[in-house]
């Protein structure tokens, strides 16, 4: 069974998780999503460097989609690949 599409009206109390370690590059998706994301819905999202279970959460780049998602496959990104996931109520 498929889930329910996710509205922007109803991410307005997530967190965007990017790594520590993240890259220039991927810190700077980071706050574009969130730059973007308030654009859109007025809601600023902050920016954390991970996300406590059971938090609905944006992970952006692939060291925090990996922590998010021990099956995320990260070995075909490619050298300027990106990954973000959304995820309601995720468990590490």
């Amino acid at each position: 069974m498929a889930e329910k599409a996710i509205t922007p009206g109803e991410m307005t109390s997530w967190r965007i998780v990017c790594d520590p370690a993240a890259t220039e590059s991927e810190r700077y998706a980071a706050t574009e999503f969130q730059a973007l994301f308030k654009g859109m819905t007025g809601s600023e999202l902050p920016i954390f460097a991970e996300a406590p279970n059971g938090t609905d959460a944006v992970f952006i780049g692939p060291d925090a989609v990996a922590r998010s998602d021990g099956q995320a496959r990260l070995d075909n990104l490619g050298e300027e690949g990106l990954r973000i996931r959304i995820a309601r109520r995720h468990a590490y």
